[in-house]
C-alpha cells in the first residue's frame, strides 16, 4: 500500500475545531500569519501546516518502523495503515481510515481531544443571569505538576531504560485516583504525558476540576501550576482543554530512539494515561 495524496478542502472553525488546532496543530507547526489577517489566508495556512504534519508524521513513522516499532504487531500492513491516518482540522480528500494510535498518532490525538471538550463543555450549565451581569455556579480549575526523572535509576542494573521508565509511571498513575479525590469536584479529568528530554524523561500531569464557586482549595492542597477560571464560558473551556490536552511536542520532535523506548515501554502495562471522572466522565473509554 502507498503513500496517499490528499486534497485538502474545507477548514472548519466551530469551536470545537479550534479545540483540536490549540491542543495539536498551531504547537507542533507553529502558527503562522497576523492575528488579524483574512479569514481565507489563514485557513490556507491551515491546509498547508496540515500537509506540513502529515510529512513529519509519516517521518516519525519511517525514523521509528526503522528502529523495529510495529504499530499493531498482529497487523502486518499496521504502520502503512498508520502513514495514510485520516488528517483532521481540514476536509481531506480521498478519506482513508483512521490508524486509532492516539497515543503517538497527532490526528488521532486531535480527535480524542474532539471528544474530551464535549464531555467536559456539557458539564458546565448555562449561567445565571443577574441583571447585565451572568452568575457562574461552578469554576474550572486548571492544574500542572511536573516532574523530570533520569534515564536511569541509581541501581540500573537492575534495569533497563524501556522496564525502567515503564514500571515508574505505571506506579505513579495508580495514585491517580487517590490525588483527584483530594478535591471536592463533582467532576475532573486527569491526563499524563511522558516525553524523552536530555535529562531523562519528562513527566506531566495535567488535570482539570469543576468545582462549585464558593469551594475553597488549600494551599498546599495541589503542587505545581494552577489557575482557578471563575468565568468558565464555552470559550475559555475551550482554550484550556486545548493547553491541558497539547500533544507532548516531543514525541514528534525528540529523539526517534528514545520516543521508541518510551512507546516500547507501554506496550508492556496496561495503564490509561488519561481518565475522566463525575461529570466529565462520559458512556464508555476515554
Amino acid at each position: 500500500m502507498h503513500d496517499r495524496e490528499w486534497t485538502f478542502g474545507v477548514v472548519p472553525r466551530r469551536l470545537v475545531d479550534e479545540v483540536q488546532l490549540q491542543a495539536v496543530l498551531y504547537p507542533l507547526t507553529g502558527r503562522l500569519g497576523a492575528r488579524n489577517m483574512p479569514l481565507a489566508d489563514e485557513e490556507q495556512i491551515i491546509r498547508e501546516s496540515t500537509a506540513l504534519l502529515v510529512d513529519l508524521w509519516r517521518s516519525r513513522l519511517s525514523s521509528l518502523t526503522e528502529l523495529g516499532w510495529v504499530p499493531d504487531p498482529g497487523s502486518p500492513n499496521s504502520a502503512t495503515y498508520c502513514r495514510n491516518c485520516l488528517p483532521t482540522f481540514a476536509t481531506a480528500t480521498p478519506r482513508t481510515r483512521t490508524c486509532c494510535r492516539r497515543y503517538i498518532c497527532p490526528f488521532c490525538w486531535a480527535r480524542w481531544v474532539r471528544s474530551v471538550w464535549l464531555n467536559i463543555e456539557k458539564a458546565f450549565p448555562k449561567p445565571a443571569k443577574n441583571g447585565d451581569s451572568a452568575i457562574f455556579p461552578f469554576h474550572l480549575v486548571e492544574h500542572y505538576h511536573t516532574l523530570t526523572v533520569p534515564p536511569l535509576p541509581d541501581d540500573a542494573v537492575n534495569w533497563n531504560p524501556v522496564t525502567w521508565i515503564g514500571a515508574y509511571v505505571k506506579e505513579l498513575v495508580s495514585y491517580r485516583g487517590e490525588a483527584i479525590r483530594r478535591i471536592q469536584a463533582p467532576g475532573a479529568f486527569s491526563l499524563t504525558t511522558v516525553e524523552p528530554v536530555r535529562r531523562g524523561w519528562r513527566i506531566r500531569h495535567r488535570r482539570l476540576y469543576k468545582v462549585a464557586a464558593d469551594y475553597e482549595i488549600e494551599e498546599d492542597t495541589l503542587r505545581g501550576y494552577v489557575t482557578r477560571h471563575e468565568r468558565p464560558s464555552k470559550t475559555v473551556i475551550a482554550k484550556t482543554v486545548g493547553r491541558v490536552c497539547r500533544y507532548p511536542r516531543c514525541l514528534l520532535r525528540g529523539d526517534p530512539e528514545r520516543v521508541f523506548e518510551w512507546l516500547t515501554a507501554r506496550q508492556h502495562f496496561p495503564t490509561r494515561l488519561a481518565a475522566a471522572f463525575g461529570a466529565f466522565r462520559k458512556k464508555g473509554k476515554i
